[in-house]
């Protein structure tokens, strides 16, 4: 019994077009839940979001939404979660505990608006973390070179607006984070390993993909927990460090990197 647990953005949707490209990865996924294995999404993107572009198309390949009890979702690096009913019935909740600056809210909206209009977006639906997404418009290669340029001002506004450093900044493939320091992908797993224990499910494996050195924080956290896993990579960019844990770098990259995996090992 394997626990499958995904980023999405890159991972499950394309990170060009921002959809579910390939459609097997959902097929397989739907295949999963029959079969009663838990299958997690930990994003830092809005669970609406999530529903959107990834929830709605799985639904359509699933008549008996009763297995959607095995299917966790977790938004905004955990400070958002969705969880199914035996009838299917989705139950979202948020920890009220994390909260964001509103003048550090204020001045990267700014930064986004006034210094990097033709790239980022201020994303207004976030509720406990900030994010400066590039624009649809915008190719992945544009947004690359000034990716570091947008990071060196945010850290900048960061040391001016958070002096006690309460709040941290994690780049990804399409974006920058700003949220709490104590959230993020490992956090999220925390939320992620609770349900499987809830639900009492008997777990011999995690099997984690990423496509961001964030992403990394995955595996980590359930290594740390001393729990048998294995990091799919499905990143263009060279792994940075050799991790303690199983890593599996896929040829293909991106959505086609899972499906790659999911194809010959899953």
């Amino acid at each position: 019994m394997n626990a499958y647990i995904f980023d999405v953005d890159g991972v499950i949707t394309n990170p060009y077009k921002k959809q579910v490209k390939e459609k097997e990865i959902l097929k397989i996924i739907a295949g999963k839940l029959k079969s009663n294995e838990p299958v997690a999404f930990n994003t830092g993107r809005t669970i609406q979001w999530v529903v959107d572009r990834v929830i709605t198309p799985l639904l359509e390949l699933i008549e008996d939404k009763s297995v959607l009890r095995n299917l966790f979702v977790v938004g905004e690096k955990g400070g958002i979660w969705l969880t199914f009913d035996r009838n299917g019935k989705a139950v979202t909740k948020r920890d009220y505990s994390i909260l964001m600056l509103q003048r550090l809210q204020d001045r990267l909206r700014t930064l986004a608006e006034k210094e990097f209009s033709d790239y980022v977006f201020y994303d207004d639906k976030k509720q406990t973390m900030i994010t400066l997404e590039v624009k649809d418009d915008v190719p992945l290669e544009k947004f690359n070179e000034i990716h570091p340029l947008l990071n060196k001002r945010i850290s900048e506004i960061l040391s001016e607006e958070d002096p006690d450093h309460k709040f941290k900044f994690t780049p990804t493939t399409l974006d920058t984070d700003v949220e709490n320091v104590y959230v993020g992908k490992g956090f999220a797993i925390k939320r992620i390993i609770g349900w499987i224990v809830q639900r009492n499910i008997d777990i011999d494996r995690f099997v984690t993909f990423g496509d961001s050195p964030a992403d990394a924080e995955m595996a980590h956290e359930i290594y740390s927990q001393e729990q048998p896993l294995i990091y799919v990579y499905v990143g263009e960019k060279p792994l940075e460090e050799n991790y303690p844990f199983e890593t599996y770098i896929t040829h293909e990259k991106f959505d086609r990197g899972t499906l790659e995996y999911l194809t010959k090992n899953a």
